[in-house]
């Protein structure tokens, strides 16, 4: 197993480019591909999970090419296909793509690695069931689609992934009929959702919002094919935020003073912990800082900054209850579990009830090998937390941050004045 190995060195202040969302990015990818014409995505930072999501879109008829951070892509997705889309590790593309990938009369068979598949596509089944379309799902390994998607009135969960509703947006626009999606329970992280209705309004398309759960969607429109320039994301931002709690002297670009990204909760959150940040311009600093625990936080619309954000809790003075977390059970691990795992070999007063997770503060940390749990959020919070740390700190499967981040560990290493590092396959 490939280990990463973190020697403590003396840290300076640093610039960190931050990488561009995520989101906003698949959901450009696909209105680009949904759209007649050429189409340009600018301030593209690439990773895994987005070379999944283009080489779906490319095996149902758009094409593209990269040209440095710039995706040109020409849009028009086949009728009557026969493929094969593989998902990799990205459950954003999985759920999108389900719906995308249907849009027509298609027989499509998704698949990508085994966790991936054992993620919950509950809410796609009951659709699918309820207006009879022909579908074979095994999980851990794939699920095949032979037909069309279907419209009218359709009712889903909203308390699994806001990322059906999502895959359902961009597609009831594209049907013959006009449809009304029916959300049954308050929707998980509106923020993402919001994320989808800006993008889609930017591609031409139009839909009633009447509440944040029922949407009205006219059928028979069209995306149009225009350019787009991603921003930087808050999630992967998060990461450095809390690192500059802990060292100071860590500015941040790329990153707008205006979003629409749920995770940008991570700036509040930490300034109302004591936390000294602001913006100098459009960079965003942080400061060396004492936290102090604010009691109750609720995860429910920023679940992928809770690693790094009970990283920062545990570090601060008094308990933390950060509550509604149970969605962070299916991510690519547990992430609860996993969480907990990592700061309590850290040595930090972390323990997990179903729904909670309460953290009393330290004021340092003790070096520690940490299992990542293949899970990208957990290899960059232990790195953070090695700041905190008087010794070496050893990462087992550093490589997983490929999926959102490639470049994490070049930009960490810009924290110190002469990081010594080694990697060792064992």
């Amino acid at each position: 197993m490939e280990k990463l190995i973190l020697h403590k060195g003396k840290t300076k202040n640093a610039d960190i480019y931050i990488p561009s969302s995520k989101s906003y990015i698949h959901r450009y990818i696909i209105s680009a591909s949904l759209a007649e014409g050429t189409s340009k995505i600018s301030n593209v930072s690439m990773s895994n999970d987005i070379d999944a999501t283009l080489s779906c879109v490319k095996n149902l008829g758009a094409s593209y090419k990269l040209d440095g951070d710039t995706i040109e892509i020409n849009g028009g997705l086949k009728v009557g296909a026969d493929v094969m889309l593989n998902c990799g590790e990205s459950a954003s593309t999985l759920r999108f793509m389900v719906p995308v990938s249907i849009a027509q009369k298609n027989k499509v068979r998704l698949t990508g690695t085994s966790t991936l598949m054992n993620r919950p596509l509950s809410v796609y089944e009951k659709i699918f069931n309820e207006f009879g379309v022909k579908y074979d799902y095994k999980p851990g390994e794939y699920i095949e689609i032979d037909g069309e998607m279907p419209y009218g009135e359709i009712e889903i969960a909203g308390n699994i992934s806001s990322q059906f509703i999502t895959g359902l947006l961009y597609t009831l626009p594209t049907l013959s009929g006009d449809s009304v999606l029916n959300i049954t329970s308050d929707p998980e992280s509106q923020p993402y959702i919001d994320i989808t209705l800006d993008v889609l309004e930017k591609s031409g398309i139009e839909i009633e919002k009447v509440n944040n759960r029922q949407y009205k969607i006219k059928g028979n429109q069209k995306y149009t094919a225009r350019d787009f320039v991603a921003e930087g994301d808050y999630s992967q931002a998060a990461f450095f935020l809390v690192a500059g709690m802990f060292v100071g002297g860590i500015r941040l670009h790329n990153l707008g003073t205006k979003t629409r990204q749920g995770d940008s909760a991570i700036v509040d959150i930490l300034k109302s912990m004591g936390g000294k940040i602001y913006f100098d311009g459009d960079v965003l600093c942080a400061e060396k800082s004492h936290l102090k625990a604010i009691g109750e936080i609720d995860a429910k619309e920023f679940p992928d900054i809770v690693p790094v954000l009970s990283l920062a809790c545990a570090m601060a003075d008094g308990k933390t209850v950060i509550k509604n977390i149970e969605r962070l059970r299916i991510k690519e691990c547990d992430r609860v579990e996993a969480t907990v795992d990592m700061l309590s070999r850290f040595g930090a007063d972390i323990t997990s009830t179903e729904g909670e997770i309460i953290i009393n503060g330290k004021d340092r940390l003790q070096p520690a090998e940490i299992d990542t749990f293949n899970d990208h959020r957990i290899a960059m919070t232990a790195s953070v937390a090695s700041l905190m740390c008087d010794g070496d700190v050893i990462i087992q499967n550093p490589k997983c941050v490929n999926k959102s981040y490639p470049k994490f560990f070049e930009d960490f290493y810009k924290l110190f004045e002469n990081m010594e590092k080694s990697e060792e396959t064992l």
